[in-house]
C-alpha cells in the first residue's frame, strides 16, 4: 500500500520483524478506529510485518493505511503523535529517542519472552504505557 498523504494528528503502529496479528487486529477494529477519531487523530498507520494483511473498515474521516517493512520506519515514528508497539528493544527505543507518546503490547506467543520484563520497568520509570492485551490497547 503507497504511503498515504498525512495531515494531522496521527497514530503509528508497529509489530517490528516479527508477525502480532492480535495487536494488528485489535488496532483494525471499528471501535478502536471510532475511538481514534473521537480523540481528534486524523490518520493511523499499520507496520504488519509478516503478519497477515488487515482489514480494517473505513472510518469516516480516518485515513488507515497499512505496510510490512520500510527502511524508513524512524520517519513513521516521527510522523506520530502516538506510537503503539510491540515490546521489542529497538522498536521501543526508537520510539523513546524520537519523544513519542508510546503504548506497548506485549507479544505473549514468543518462547523467550524478554519483553514483559523491558515493557515493566520502562513502565515503572514512567516512560511508556504497557496494554495487557491487544485489545486492551483501545482502552
Amino acid at each position: 500500500m503507497p504511503p498515504p498523504t498525512r495531515s494531522g494528528r496521527g497514530v503509528f503502529v508497529t509489530v517490528g520483524t516479527t508477525r502480532f496479528d492480535a495487536l494488528i487486529d485489535a488496532c483494525a477494529q471499528r471501535e478502536f478506529l471510532e475511538r481514534l477519531r473521537a480523540l481528534g487523530f486524523a490518520w493511523l498507520r499499520l507496520q504488519v510485518g509478516r503478519g497477515a494483511e488487515p482489514a480494517p473498515p473505513r472510518v469516516e474521516g480516518l485515513n488507515v493505511s497499512w505496510f510490512r517493512f520500510t527502511p524508513t520506519l524512524p520517519d513513521e515514528m516521527a510522523a506520530a503523535e502516538v506510537v503503539v508497539s510491540h515490546a521489542g528493544a529497538g522498536s521501543i527505543l526508537e520510539a523513546l529517542e524520537r519523544r513519542r507518546k508510546l503504548v506497548v503490547c506485549v507479544n505473549d506467543a514468543l518462547m523467550d519472552n524478554h519483553q514483559a520484563e523491558l515493557a515493566s520497568a520502562l513502565a515503572a520509570g514512567r516512560h511508556l504505557v504497557v496494554a495487557r492485551s491487544p485489545a486492551g490497547v483501545a482502552e
